[in-house]
């Protein structure tokens, strides 16, 4: 049995505090690359899971709670350009790659098991204890839902550059 799971009216903290590693162009191929660094982060949100996580059962649907300590990212994005209505040039994202790794990941979700507190709690136990066997098994799902995220923020902000202000020489 696989794993369903979905996330809804989140919050991330501490993008804000992020930083650029390195940030490469290659104009010929249109694609921009970007490594950065997230101290501390923390999602808050709604859940819905059921299926089999790290080989075990799990269901469940309520709050959840993710920090992370050290999320090192890579991203990188092929790019057209494109004159908007103010007749500026502009960088339009297109299909991206993400990657990600973490130094620590904490976990809590709430109402495991239909509420079942000591099924919960050791669950909750047991993800904490083991969030990289966590992360090697949502690897890819997980990886799709921050580079959704990091793609929606960085193609908001190539909206509001022009090109040529973006990439004066």
């Amino acid at each position: 049995m696989g794993l369903n799971a979905s996330s809804s009216n989140f919050t991330i903290v501490g993008v804000k505090d992020a930083f650029f590693e390195d940030i490469s162009i290659d104009f010929e191929k249109q694609i921009i690359r970007v490594s950065f660094l997230i101290p501390h982060a923390v999602l808050n949100g709604d859940y819905s899971i059921a299926g089999n996580l790290v080989g075990l059962p799990i269901y469940g649907k309520g709050l959840y709670e993710l920090s992370f300590d050290g999320l090192s990212a890579n991203y990188s994005t092929n790019y057209s350009l494109t004159t908007l209505q103010d007749g500026e040039l502009y960088v339009i994202p297109q299909a991206y790659d993400f990657d990600f790794d973490v130094k620590l990941m904490k976990v809590h979700v709430e109402n495991l098991f239909n509420g079942n507190k000591f099924l919960g709690d050791n669950m909750n136990t047991f993800l904490n204890e083991n969030w990289r066997l966590v992360i090697d098994d949502l690897g890819k799902p997980m990886s799709h839902a921050l580079g959704s995220i990091v793609h929606r923020i960085l193609s908001n902000i190539y909206k509001k550059i022009p090109f040529k202000e973006m990439f004066a020489e």
